[in-house]
């Protein structure tokens, strides 16, 4: 069942499979089906092996965990650059892969300083080099970005 406002918008209301509410705020569409419902889901979490290969049963509703495979992950991460992208080593698992513990270059913005850390490890808000910006007018330090090149 939907939550349906005087607007005629929807959302947050209980998904068709009874147990899970919309993942969506106020929205003009009726509700997505369940993202675990038994019929959308037909693979393990990375998508390499088919469910009727691991299960002896199938599962009977969105409940039911979705097993996974004993191959690795290798989801493309958000770390890395164009040339040379990082993907997850873990094995096949549920929810968001873990932090990446490959190496990139990290480059301040006015390319003065470089330095190879793990992705797990740089800064929010990157790697600040202690030279004056001179890509930013009166800029008094380098507000860096960060620029992967590994």
């Amino acid at each position: 069942a939907v939550v349906s406002t005087q607007s005629g918008h929807y959302g947050r209301g209980r998904l068709a499979c009874g147990n899970h509410k919309c993942p969506e705020l106020c929205h003009p569409l009726q509700c997505p089906p369940c993202s675990s419902d038994t019929g959308a889901v037909r693979t393990c979490p990375c998508g390499k092996t088919d469910l009727r290969k691991i299960l002896s049963t199938p599962r009977s509703s969105c409940l039911d965990p979705i097993p996974t495979c004993k191959k690795d992950c290798r989801k493309e991460l958000p770390c890395g650059n164009e040339t040379q992208k990082h993907f997850c080593t873990s094995q096949c698992h549920s929810g968001p892969c873990p932090p990446c513990q490959q190496k990139s270059l990290i480059m301040c913005t006015c390319r003065s300083m470089s330095e190879a850390m793990r992705c797990s490890d740089i800064p929010e808000g990157g790697l600040k080099c202690e030279r004056v910006c001179f890509k930013k007018e009166k800029s008094t330090d380098c507000d860096s970005a960060l620029i992967p090149l590994l």
